[in-house]
């Protein structure tokens, strides 16, 4: 190999190597001997503390910020929402490159990189200087930075340990090494990832690998059907959720003795990747050959969307030997699998996916297969879960207990996770650590009582104005009279009605000012409470206008129609808070 001298420079690594000079020459070339570089991205310099690439990541995010904000003019410009999401593309992976590599810089430097997010989703959400940056960066969605540099850690870590033993990453992960607080790049890694490698335990790492779409020249046999055209039936109200659930019961009613029915489910024990297990429960053709339960334990660090397809599998195993035993049938049967589940009935149908192994889609196929040599057609269908159908409620019962087995150590289980399920683990790991931090925080109380769990949606209207009224009261930091007195910029906490302080409570709730703008916000409240499940009176206040989902008994249209109100109420007083 060939080198360009011109091209090449030479560093000298360690300490006090300032007045150390070396002669280097490559062809009579005199190579220049440099005390910082640029290599693939990342600024290097003697000492290796990265600070140089702290200063460089920042400038590159703070000039893509910059252009960003042009999108921006005080209150006009583009949506809140997306404001966020082009922070997350543009200036964040300036912030975040290669950060496994440099990330175990001093804390004042992490600092540098805090303050570019803060001021970023400032400007994004149109926030006064007084706002709590925690609860900013809780009202945005977005993780701190040095959470999110654990998170990333977290991710290499799971890269490294697919690699083979030889491999030379791994090699030097085994002779990794720290001086007090200074860590080499994979000593950091192994640092960051401590919590994730304690909670894999013993779990074998299985690898991504993409399932190729099935030959279409093979026959068919597995059908998704939609008995209600759609779902959800989460934000539906009670008159409705009480259609569905007749429409499905007339279904099985008419099912009964003329089609096997089986009920699957799963149910995943001690978080998003944890102990889980599936059930299958077979109502057979005649009553006489009697229900029919069985259960499986699926693995000890597995997704619920894994147990649920493990269900439909276990179904189809179920239905497959009581039809081998069946002593009288008809030429062509018909298989109905009920699972709760949309997700796991899509894969199943599709049988290709990164996230899941060949095995699972192996086993779908095998038996789809099987079902249709002896002239068995089989349905998906979707059903609510917890509607009050018996045999499935059963199927929930028995797989829930499974996966306690598991966890207690009484039923055995393989010792297995798949890429993305540790990777929805790690994540998991980052939200609680924000969520304890957030718990913790001195600041942005009010925030904390309108938005107590990191990572809520929050619902933000299409137009920016708007948005900036309603950040600014889930931040606690109007320009009402009462917050702009505490903050200086006001010379009396009174409204101007001249009855009490002029508070978000006073602005939406009992200002005589706003009286008539106020009776569409108020109707809109009193109607939903009349037709939600609950049937519960709402009382109106700030909580539940301002706060996401305040009111559990409430489904999602319900809160976003308040929403959509409140937004309506903001516009039509024209009052810029």
């Amino acid at each position: 190999m060939s080198l360009n001298a011109s091209k090449t420079k030479v560093m000298l690594f360690g300490n006090n190597t300032n007045s150390s000079r070396l002669d280097v020459k490559i062809k009579r070339s005199q190579i220049k001997q440099v005390t910082q570089i640029k290599y693939l991205g990342v600024m290097i310099d003697p000492y290796l503390s990265f600070d140089l690439q702290v200063d460089y990541a920042a400038g590159k995010a703070k000039r893509a910020a910059a252009r960003v904000s042009r999108l921006y003019d005080g209150r006009n410009g583009v949506k809140i929402q997306i404001g966020i999401k082009l922070y997350k593309i543009l200036v964040r992976p300036h912030l975040e490159y290669a950060v496994p590599v440099w990330g175990a810089v001093k804390d004042k430097e992490i600092e540098k990189l805090q303050q570019i997010q803060i001021q970023c989703l400032e400007q994004t959400v149109g926030t006064k200087c007084h706002s709590s940056s925690a609860a900013v960066e809780v009202t945005a969605g977005v993780l701190p930075v040095k959470l999110r540099i654990r998170e990333l850690c977290c991710r290499e870590f799971l890269c490294l340990m697919l690699l083979d033993e030889c491999h030379i990453l791994r090699c030097l992960w085994n002779s990794s090494c720290r001086e007090a607080l200074r860590f080499t790049p994979l000593e950091f890694i192994k640092t960051m990832s401590k919590q994730l490698e304690h909670a894999l335990d013993v779990c074998m790492l299985q690898p991504r690998c993409t399932i190729n779409v099935p030959n279409t020249d093979s026959p068919v046999n597995m059908f998704s059907l939609d008995l209600l055209g759609h779902r959800n039936v989460s934000n539906r109200n009670s008159v409705e959720l009480k259609k569905y659930c007749d429409a499905i019961q007339n279904f099985i009613s008419q099912q009964q003795g003329q089609s096997v029915l089986v009920y699957t489910d799963g149910s995943v024990f001690n978080g998003p990747a944890g102990c889980g297990a599936c059930a299958a429960v077979l109502n057979p053709l005649s009553a006489e050959d009697g229900i029919q339960c069985t259960s499986k334990a699926v693995g000890m660090k597995v997704s619920s969307v894994t147990c649920e397809i493990e269900g439909i599998i276990l179904g189809m195993v179920v239905v497959l030997q009581y039809f081998r035993l069946c002593s009288s049938r008809k030429f062509v049967e018909y298989l109905y699998i009920l699972c709760d589940s949309s997700v796991a009935i899509d894969l199943a149908v599709q049988r290709y996916h990164h996230s899941f192994g060949y095995e699972l889609f192996h086993s779908i196929r095998s038996m789809e297969k099987e079902l249709l040599e002896i002239s068995v057609e089989i349905h998906l269908m979707w059903i609510p879960a917890h509607i009050g159908i018996e045999l499935h409620n059963k199927a929930d019962r028995l797989a829930r207990l499974e996966a306690r087995n598991i966890h207690l150590e009484i039923s055995p289980a393989p010792a297995f996770i798949t890429f993305d399920n540790a990777l929805n683990l790690s994540k998991d790991i980052a939200m609680k650590s924000w969520q304890q931090k957030w718990q913790r925080e001195v600041t942005g109380q009010l925030t904390r009582q309108f938005i107590p769990q990191v990572g809520t949606k929050i619902l933000f209207p299409d137009c920016r104005q708007i948005g900036i009224s309603y950040c600014r009261m889930l931040l606690n930091d109007t320009m009402l009279n009462d917050d702009s007195y505490r903050t200086g910029t006001s010379d009396t906490p009174v409204c101007e009605c001249a009855s009490k302080r002029e508070t978000v409570e006073h602005f939406l709730v009992r200002c005589p000012r706003y009286k008539q703008f106020r009776s569409d916000l108020i109707s809109t409240v009193q109607e939903i409470g009349t037709s939600s499940k609950s049937k519960s009176h709402l009382y109106l206040s700030p909580n539940l206008l301002i706060a996401p989902c305040w009111d559990a008994n409430l489904s999602k249209n319900e809160d976003k129609a308040i929403k959509d109100a409140l937004f309506h109420y903001l516009a039509s007083v024209q009052r810029n808070l």
